[in-house]
């Protein structure tokens, strides 16, 4: 849900930019040229989301190290649960399993 609010949101916010820039919609088979504010709000709106994306991205990699040794575990944990032993595990693989998750969650 939260999800599908968070687009709504995002496309809704693109549309506003560019209406208050002076976009100009175009129909079936008409070529418009727009105006160099909607150009200049295009060219914001991709440059803000992409460094902020990238910023997101870069803070998220530094705060949950992966390793491969951490890998190895997660799909080996994934596949028990894909094929049911999950429940079959040792006590021990319990306790790596929930350190995982309190770690990368």
């Amino acid at each position: 849900m939260s999800y599908t609010v968070t687009t709504a949101f995002a496309t809704a916010l693109v549309g506003w930019v560019l209406g208050a820039s002076g976009y100009i919609e175009s129909t079936a088979g008409e070529t418009i040229i727009q105006s160099e504010n909607v150009i200049l709000a295009i060219r914001l709106l991709l440059g803000v989301t992409i460094t902020v994306l990238f910023t997101l991205g870069f803070i998220v990699s530094l705060k949950y190290k992966i390793t491969d040794r951490k890998l190895e575990r997660i799909r080996y944990f994934s596949d028990k649960k894909r094929d049911g032993t999950f429940d079959m595990i040792s006590d021990e693989e319990k306790q790596e399993y929930q350190e995982l998750q309190k770690e990368l969650c």
